[in-house]
């Protein structure tokens, strides 16, 4: 993958996170009942979790503007789309989840893989690059 392409990548992962966790905090009202969900205990809850994501998405617009020099934020956004897409699926076939969050869920388990793939070339450029 070119440093163009990953840069291209994270672009897009951030406008995601960003606007998903935005869209979610500010308006999970109308969104839940639109998909016909059952509001959390406390608000709160899926606010944080919707800020969260958006906190990543500010990160992933750093590796986008320099991703050599962000390659932690790369492992943690592996790490955090494994842990979103496994919950969502470990609980839409083991218990009970939304279809809609399975959309999200397949979403975030492209992006693991596609930031894998960025994350092992720029590690071998870095390699040659010291090498």
């Amino acid at each position: 993958m070119s440093i163009k392409q990953i840069k291209g990548l994270f672009a897009v992962a951030a406008c995601y996170d960003i606007g998903a966790g935005l869209i979610f905090c500010l308006f999970y009202m109308p969104l839940y009942r639109a998909m016909n969900l059952i509001l959390p205990e406390h608000p709160g809850y899926l606010q944080l979790a919707s800020l969260y994501i958006a906190v990543f998405g500010i990160g992933f617009a750093f590796v986008a503007r320099s991703p050599e020099s962000n390659m932690g934020v790369i492992v943690l956004g592996i790490l955090m789309k494994i842990v979103f897409a496994g919950v969502i699926f470990y609980h839409y076939f083991v218990t009970i989840a939304p279809k809609i969050y399975v959309v999200f869920a397949l979403c975030d388990a492209i992006f693991a893989a596609l930031f894998l793939g960025a994350y092992r070339s720029l590690s071998g450029v870095q390699r040659e690059a010291s090498g």
